[in-house]
């Protein structure tokens, strides 16, 4: 998955428009996206994308509490 290359280099810009041009996002990669923006301590953009997401799992609200 090319967001998650993009991700695991911390180009979170290319990232994010990599993940805003996908025309459907499954949980995974709402979930790869919001937890490392967490990971990079960047709390407005996770929140961000944590509040449009319709539906949220035991994974993504365990790495949401535990930053």
């Amino acid at each position: 998955m090319f967001i998650a290359a993009h991700v695991a280099c911390c180009d979170m810009t290319f990232a994010k428009r990599l993940f805003d041009l996908m025309l459907q996002c499954n949980l995974d990669v709402w979930n790869l996206i919001v937890s490392d923006y967490i990971k990079l301590r960047d709390i407005v953009d996770a929140k961000v994308l944590f509040d449009k997401m319709l539906k949220h799992d035991m994974m993504l609200w365990n790495t949401v509490l535990n930053y």
